[in-house]
């Protein structure tokens, strides 16, 4: 949402900003995507049925590819909630690639791809950063990460002294 004053500056650039769970037709390609923002309807099973809802009134059975903000159950075991994503569910609404940003480290599920973070943004991120660039053909489909190798560190630093010039 940062960036909506900065895009009016660049008139060609092809530029959205979801709000709200759509699904989109890029006809030309023969493809569709579902968007899911963040927190949409609550997450977990409150927001999966709405997008079974949502797919049942555009009469899709699927979608070419998912762009979820969310966390799904296999990132963070550990965790219970109910905002956690169902892998499965979205594996069968999903043709090709889930593409997943919450967790900042990133990580994989069957076609779910988790990108993390471009950059640290919190300590004990110091695994590779960077970004997924994903290609779709009829033939195939594959993904690989392209690392930031720029990404600077996130460091804690100890101040023994109460002597903010030393």
């Amino acid at each position: 949402k940062n960036f909506l004053p900065t895009v009016k500056l660049f008139p060609l650039l092809n530029f959205k900003y979801i709000e709200e769970m759509c699904v989109e037709g890029f006809y030309d390609l023969n493809m569709t995507c579902l968007y899911v923002p963040d927190e949409h309807a609550g997450g977990g099973d409150k927001s999966q049925v709405l997008i079974a809802a949502k797919l049942e009134e555009l009469g899709l059975k699927e979608v070419s590819i998912s762009m979820v903000h969310s966390w799904f159950k296999y990132q963070v075991p550990e965790v219970s909630s109910s905002t956690k994503y169902d892998e499965a569910f979205f594996l069968g609404i999903t043709k090709y690639y889930v593409s997943n940003g919450h967790i900042h480290g990133p990580s994989t599920y069957d076609r779910i791809i988790g990108q993390g973070s471009f950059d640290r943004v919190a300590h004990r991120e110091e695994h590779a950063k960077g970004g997924i660039l994903i290609e779709l053909s009829p033939d195939d489909s594959y993904f690989f990460f392209i690392e930031n190798k720029e990404a600077l560190p996130f460091k804690t630093l100890h101040i023994k002294t109460k002597d903010l010039d030393k």
